[in-house]
């Protein structure tokens, strides 16, 4: 390195230089592809989240209308099948 000339010598630094940009750049890019990936993967779960919750209520609230028919003889208007 001692032999070489100053043009080569700030050559070799920009070029270095430019190549870390491009890395560090190429590297932003995915990174930031894969968190839009992570984003909408993370509203799907969000959304089959809101809907298991929407079946858990509706299949509370049919268990306590069956129970409440048996337990104090009342009739049950609702359909004996918790899919219905």
């Amino acid at each position: 390195m001692k032999h070489l000339k100053l043009r080569t010598k700030v050559y070799g630094s920009f070029l270095s230089i430019f190549v870390m940009a491009i890395i560090i750049g190429g590297y932003a890019v995915y990174s930031n592809n894969r968190l839009g990936t992570m984003r909408d993967q993370m509203y799907e779960i969000s959304d089959l989240s809101r809907y298991a919750e929407a079946l858990l209520e509706a299949h509370h609230v049919w268990i306590s209308n069956l129970a409440t028919a048996f337990l104090f003889d009342e009739p049950f208007g609702g359909s004996l099948n918790p899919d219905t």
